[in-house]
This record gives structure tokens, C-alpha cells and sequence, in this order.
């Protein structure tokens, strides 16, 4: 399961990183869009992201399997909204 979230993940900073540079979109967690301001869209995408699939495969045997089902599958959303935002600004 931790090689799928650790894909969603990437292709979570790929997506949102093309919907910042193409569209009028913002970024909707205020967390991230403050870092953003602080050290770019993309350091801020790699070092979040970078730390949490690193915590992840760190505790692997400590999170319950269903809650990693759930994790994958709130990024599948997250992704597949991301190129939803991509393929309407075009």
C-alpha cells in the first residue's frame, strides 16, 4: 500500500504544481499556501510531501491497514480533482 500512496503523493506535486503555473486555481490548504509564499510552490510540494511519505514508510507497521486504504483513496480523489482543475482551464 505505501508504494501506491508514495505514487499518489508524487503525482499529487505534479498536479498541483501544473494547476498553480496554468490556471487561476489556489491552493486550498492554508498551510501549504502560506509555505508557498515562504519558499515557492514547489520546495513547499517536496518538502511536505518528502516528510509525510517518509513518516509513513517510518511507522508503516504502526498505522492500521484501513487507515492507509483511506489515505490512498482521499489522494486518488485529490489527484483526480487536481487534473479535473487542468483539464478546465484549458
Amino acid at each position: 500500500m505505501l508504494p501506491l500512496i508514495t505514487l499518489l503523493q508524487l503525482l499529487d506535486i505534479w498536479t498541483t504544481h501544473k494547476c498553480l503555473s496554468r490556471s487561476n486555481t489556489v491552493e486550498s490548504n492554508p498551510i501549504l499556501a502560506k509555505l508557498f509564499g515562504k519558499i515557492g510552490v514547489l520546495p513547499a510540494l517536496i518538502l511536505m510531501k518528502g516528510s509525510y511519505i517518509a513518516l509513513l514508510w517510518w511507522a508503516e507497521k504502526y498505522v492500521p491497514v484501513e487507515l492507509l486504504y483511506a489515505i490512498a483513496a482521499f489522494y486518488v480523489w485529490v489527484v483526480w480533482n487536481n487534473l479535473r482543475i487542468l483539464r478546465s482551464a484549458k
